[in-house]
């Protein structure tokens, strides 16, 4: 009886340990959901302070470094300065629109209190998405692609006129905003509300970010932007249906929903997977055929190695991976929806 009395007690003290463990790992969340808005503030009044004061070091931080003159920019270390105040700029305007626009609408649409932090975060992201299909559209523009349709066929552009060493303002911008971004959901993912796939989400994210890091200081942009561009399109519709899902505005979720699960695997899987055909299996033919040989492609400035190309690959495979096993989830929760003849549910809750 004692030994039972000694292993009940034990268990019982294991037990307050990780209940204490998880409420102070919870409490330090709520802190950092807290402040994490007023400190990004705070860093940016600073920055921007030191800059409209004229502080030669602060001017980087606000506006593109290393123009050249002539209307683009090179790349270098100080673009990291540029990445750290707009990802602030973004947690700075996270954290307003949720408190003074998001969360009051949420509560005038008389959205479930459970519901109204999942509706901010959806409707916030379908502002962003909004924004950067509309950004990279027009750097397509600028690069030809609606002009030539021919182009969304020919896997040669991605490599086309490789290394790309010089970025205009546009494609600069887009660049080194979306490295921002990523980096603020990166943070941010850890202080929402955990959901089922946030292993999934946190993959997703470093991956994103691997493939923007890696495509930008290897100068192979254009493949970047296009695989960029074909994942925000998607992105639009669901993050609209879920926040009109949250607010009960059928008329437009139902429709966005299905915009979302036609363009799914027509972006995510149909072009995305020829995208990374063509990546991972005929680099070198489109370089060779671009500089005359491999070696004057590198004497170029083209950076190329197997080793390089193999992180590439892989890199991209896990985000075509992902895309399959969400498409798989989109399957089930429709298949689901139509047995119960219920309304589909939020697909990042979905067993």
């Amino acid at each position: 009886k004692k030994k039972k009395k000694k292993k009940s007690t034990a268990k019982k003290k294991k037990k307050k340990k990780k209940v204490t463990r998880l409420t102070e790992h919870y409490a330090f969340l709520r802190t950092c959901e807290e402040y994490y808005g007023s400190v990004a503030r705070l860093i940016v009044a600073i920055i921007l302070g030191l800059y409209t004061y004229g502080v030669e070091e602060a001017r980087e931080y606000v506006i593109l470094p290393y123009p050249t003159g002539n209307g683009t920019y090179a790349k270098g270390i100080h673009d990291l300065k540029f990445i750290f105040f707009y990802l602030c700029v973004f947690l700075s305007i996270r954290d307003l629109l949720f408190r003074f626009v998001l969360l009051p609408l949420a509560r005038l649409t008389s959205v479930a209190e459970k519901d109204q932090i999942r509706f901010c975060e959806q409707s916030w992201l379908t502002l962003y998405f909004v924004c950067s299909f509309t950004m990279g559209a027009m750097v397509l523009e600028e690069c030809g692609f609606f002009a030539d349709p021919e182009k969304w066929a020919d896997l040669t552009v991605i490599y086309k006129g490789s290394p790309v060493l010089l970025l205009s303002l546009m494609k600069k911008s887009f660049y080194l905003l979306a490295a921002a971004f990523w980096l603020h959901c990166l943070l941010t993912v850890f202080i929402e509300e955990k959901r089922k796939d946030f292993v999934e989400m946190v993959v997703h994210h470093f991956v994103t970010l691997g493939l923007i890091s890696f495509s930008y200081l290897t100068h192979w942009t254009m493949g970047g932007i296009m695989v960029y561009v074909l994942m925000d399109f998607s992105d639009i519709f669901l993050s609209l249906a879920k926040a009109c899902r949250y607010a009960n505005i059928y008329s437009v979720g139902y429709p966005a929903f299905a915009l979302f699960v036609i363009s799914f695997p027509i972006t995510r899987l149909a072009f995305y997977g020829r995208v990374v055909w063509g990546i991972i299996f005929h680099p070198i033919p489109y370089l060779i055929a671009d500089h005359g040989s491999l070696e004057a492609c590198v004497a170029n400035g083209c950076v190329y190695s197997s080793f390089l190309h193999l992180v590439l690959d892989t890199l991209l495979v896990l985000l075509l991976i992902l895309q399959v096993r969400w498409f798989y989830m989109i399957i089930r929760l429709l298949i689901r929806s139509v047995k119960t003849g219920g309304e589909p549910e939020d697909i990042r809750e979905a067993d």
